[in-house]
């Protein structure tokens, strides 16, 4: 499997004050749709809010937005 490859290479570690990441399997997902439809990074982000679908097939379940 693609993640056995990658997972010696994919970081661990959080910088204090950084975001956690998503799991290797979510950004995996999230670089095959993007490939698949030639989506740039802001449309990808935004195919993510809008598609139901896209989000599951990342298995992200709800994308929540805070205000700063």
């Amino acid at each position: 499997m693609l993640t056995d490859v990658i997972v010696p290479n994919f970081p661990k570690k959080i910088n204090k004050g950084d975001r956690p990441g998503y799991p290797l399997a979510t950004m995996l997902s999230i670089q095959q749709v993007q490939q698949w439809y030639s989506l740039s990074d802001p449309a990808m982000e935004d195919a993510l809010i809008e598609v139901p679908t896209i989000r599951r097939f990342a298995g992200i379940d709800l994308i929540s937005v805070k205000d700063p």
